[in-house]
């Protein structure tokens, strides 16, 4: 009875043809592009975790201040961006607007992501933290009077210094003073839209924002529900006055969009083992012939379990395929009359769970292949080897008409189709 297993930069042009007068071409898309990585692979070591790993490069403000964020269970981490925003200049008394204004979208987005087949799943992505470096066109000390640098910081700004953060945005920790710049995290600890400004205490010709970075918090799917291969999708900020992140009409960046860029990998493992390449079934009663031949006490059933093993992490379908058809199962034919009767064959699989009904994969009746689509089994966790079987039998009518004719063989191939769709 044999099985198988199947197991950027863009511009905007105008055209004008025939036509006397001018236009103008509109101003140059400046994109910058973030590449974000995460993937799952179960691992026989740790089969209860059922997540993605981030496997994107730590880089910004969570990489020179590690202890900044959070590296344990959904870990934050950062991203540097090219971002850099000039401001100038600042007037003592200025409306909060010509001020030194950041806007942080710290709202959870969900972003879609597709397999290139088309199924598609949802990442839910935030922003929790903005760092950055100002530099100013000279010493604070000399701007403010002040007798040295740290005081010049610290009296450069209404609120007495950088790291007095505006609300809503928090202080992260982070704070390094140089005679012209000042290095700083302000973290975003509510999921809405963070406007945090900070008003000079004294006039100065202008400032420079470098060292954009954002440390993000990332909620991937359910990677035991998703298809094998390579998931993208993106998310695109708007940067700038009025856009998804924000530097105040006071500040000027060098990008009018921010790309967020997600690859999230699947890469399942799947492996059923039975005990030989091509197993042979028995069918035979329980405890033996010897009720029937001795004493012509019939049996209820003649039957045979086949065990096998299974390691899955991921959903996938079973599928009946017969040599012999009866109604919507298999069958055993007569080898010299033809005549079949009905096989039942059942699947029990501890772990899995069919995916339409939400039961359990217990003596589970395996049907032919026929306009309705195969049943789709899903995974409570990782299964690494788990013990599972097949039990073929023969029963009622099926096994009245066998018995009728003593000495007679019966036999038919039955071919069970696991499908992974890898």
């Amino acid at each position: 009875m044999p099985y198988s297993i199947k197991s950027s930069k863009s511009a905007l042009a105008m055209l004008a043809a025939g036509m006397l007068g001018t236009f103008s071409l509109p101003d140059q898309v400046q994109a910058a592009e973030i590449e974000l990585l995460a993937s799952f692979r179960p691992s026989a070591l740790d089969p209860t975790r059922n997540a993605f790993q981030n496997d994107t490069p730590n880089t910004g403000i969570c990489q020179t201040n590690p202890n900044t964020c959070d590296m344990g269970a959904g870990a934050k981490r950062s991203f540097l961006t090219p971002i850099t925003v000039e401001y100038g200049p600042f007037v003592v008394g200025a409306p909060e607007s010509q001020q030194a204004t950041f806007t942080i979208p710290a709202q959870w987005r969900d972003v879609e992501i597709r397999h290139e087949n088309g199924e598609s799943a949802v990442v839910k992505f935030r922003l929790t933290l903005f760092g950055a470096r100002y530099e100013l066109p000279r010493p604070a000390s000399n701007i403010t009077g002040a007798a040295n640098m740290v005081l010049g910081h610290q009296s450069l700004w209404r609120g007495s210094s950088w790291v007095y953060t505006p609300p809503p945005c928090t202080f992260s920790g982070v704070g390094g003073v140089a005679e012209r710049t000042y290095s700083f995290a302000w973290t975003t600890s509510d999921p809405i839209i963070h406007e945090c400004t900070k008003s000079a205490l004294h006039n100065f010709e202008s400032m420079r924002v470098v060292n954009v970075s954002y440390a993000y918090e990332m909620n991937s799917p359910n990677p035991l529900a998703m298809r094998n291969g390579v998931y993208t999708g993106s998310l695109r900020l708007r940067v700038g006055q009025g856009g998804d992140i924000s530097f105040g009409e006071n500040g000027t960046p060098s990008e009018s969009e921010l790309i967020l860029k997600f690859t999230l990998t699947v890469a399942h493992e799947f492996q059923v083992n039975f005990p030989s390449a091509s197993p042979q079934v028995n069918l035979a009663p329980i405890g033996g012939w010897e009720q029937w031949t001795q004493y012509g006490k019939a049996p209820s059933s003649l039957r045979q379990e086949l065990p096998f093993s299974l390691t899955s992490s991921s959903p996938f379908s079973v599928a009946l395929r017969c040599e012999h058809d009866a109604g919507e199962g298999c069958g055993i034919a007569e080898n010299v009359s033809g005549t079949v009767v009905p096989l039942d064959v059942d699947l029990t699989m501890p772990g899995m769970t069919e995916t339409a009904t939400n039961r359990p994969a217990r003596n589970y009746l395996l049907r032919r292949e026929h306009a309705d689509t195969d049943p789709m089994f899903a995974p409570d966790g990782y299964l690494v080897g788990r013990p599972s079987n097949l039990r073929f039998a023969v029963n009622g009518a099926g096994l009245t008409e066998m018995l009728s004719r003593p000495g007679t063989q019966w036999q038919g191939d039955v071919t069970i189709v696991f499908d992974t769709e890898l």
